[in-house]
């Protein structure tokens, strides 16, 4: 949308390919079966500056029209499905993305009826504080939570939850970690030293290990990862207020 502001043409393309050794799309494929995605534009495509910084968390050249989140992300998912991620663009001719994942041979149907047929509670009435600097991820949590019964409030960074605390008791903190001044962790190190019963998860879009310092390991590895099933996330919450 914001690449073609005068109208184009977005093409989206799917087919299974089978790529073999010596022949790979990507650096680091391994031989097999892929499912291919691909995204075209006809709109103002990029320079040289623009790709080398492209996946970079926060940078963005659409202004105040983008946090610079959203390929930082999409990188993110990529690495941790072992997917390959490629990239076409010519400034004023437009942009190709070309996303490769390993083709899934199991069954599936196993997994999909554990999932409909849990009977874990997920049901509850504390208040959550949600925290994310994406409003559209910070409304979806909270519609998540609260059509279970959650009383939810939401705050879009730091410093505005650190607030909300001082003014509201809370049960559980709901935080990204990938946020501008202060990041997640900074967020649960702070209240876990003045507001040690509050219970914490962190929830991440992106994998960086600069966030990782000083953080508590154990937030670290029970990290909620994006995108997550909405049972999943219920489930996580239910155990936390448990414990």
């Amino acid at each position: 949308m914001h690449a073609m502001e005068g109208g184009g043409s977005l093409t989206i393309e799917t087919k299974n390919i089978h790529t073999q050794e010596g022949n790979m799309p990507c650096p680091g494929m391994q031989p097999g079966d892929y499912v291919m995605l691909s995204l075209t534009d006809t709109g103002l495509g990029m320079n040289k500056e623009t790709k080398e910084k492209l996946f970079e968390p926060f940078y963005s050249t659409k202004g105040k029209k983008g946090t610079g989140l959203g390929l930082a992300q999409v990188y993110g998912f990529v690495e941790r499905s072992k997917s390959a991620i490629k990239l076409n663009s010519t400034l004023g001719k437009g942009t190709k993305f070309v996303l490769y994942f390993p083709r899934y041979s199991g069954e599936g149907e196993e997994t999909i009826n554990k999932h409909a047929n849990s009977n874990k509670a997920i049901v509850g009435s504390e208040t959550i504080l949600v925290v994310d600097d994406e409003e559209a991820l910070l409304e979806l949590a909270k519609e998540i939570l609260s059509r279970e019964g959650y009383h939810v409030i939401c705050a879009e960074n730091g410093n505005e939850a650190l607030e909300m605390i001082q003014e509201t008791p809370i049960d559980l903190l709901l935080s990204d970690v990938i946020m501008p001044e202060m990041d997640g962790y900074q967020l649960a190190n702070i209240v876990q030293k003045q507001y040690p019963a509050i219970k914490i998860q962190m929830v991440s879009g992106y994998v960086d290990e600069k966030t990782k310092r000083n953080a508590d390991s154990g937030l670290i590895h029970n990290v909620l990862h994006k995108p997550y099933r909405a049972q999943t996330l219920l489930e996580r919450v239910r155990q936390l207020l448990d414990q």
